[in-house]
């Protein structure tokens, strides 16, 4: 279900609509948390949207718990679907284009050690 509002979010931030779109994410993030579903690539909209609302600290919390869900396998679908490293190195890098486009210089180093 969180991919579904992923869209709605991107649609809202799209039509200036900010305050809708953040309370959106808030709520789709207090329903759907990492501990409840794992973090997986379609959280990439939601980093991004958060980065578009000046929400830096949690699109960058966004990512870090990606990036340690890639590293340590964590998915909802269990080990039959886990990226093969050189997928997670590539993903990982669209993550770090990302946090580069919206300035979060100190993200960008940490994922370079990846």
């Amino acid at each position: 279900y969180r991919y579904n509002f992923a869209d709605l979010i991107s649609v809202l931030i799209e039509k200036n609509k900010p305050d809708s779109a953040r309370r959106l994410l808030n709520l789709v993030m207090e329903k759907f948390p990492d501990n409840r579903v794992y973090f997986e690539n379609g959280m990439y909209s939601y980093a991004e949207a958060c980065y578009k609302l000046k929400e830096f600290e949690k699109g960058n919390q966004i990512i870090k718990t990606l990036v340690y869900n890639l590293k340590h396998n964590i998915s909802n679908y269990g080990g039959d679907n886990a990226m093969t490293d050189d997928q997670k190195k590539i993903y990982i890098e669209y993550l770090r284009q990302l946090a580069k486009v919206y300035k979060q210089d100190d993200l960008v180093k940490q994922l370079e050690f990846y």
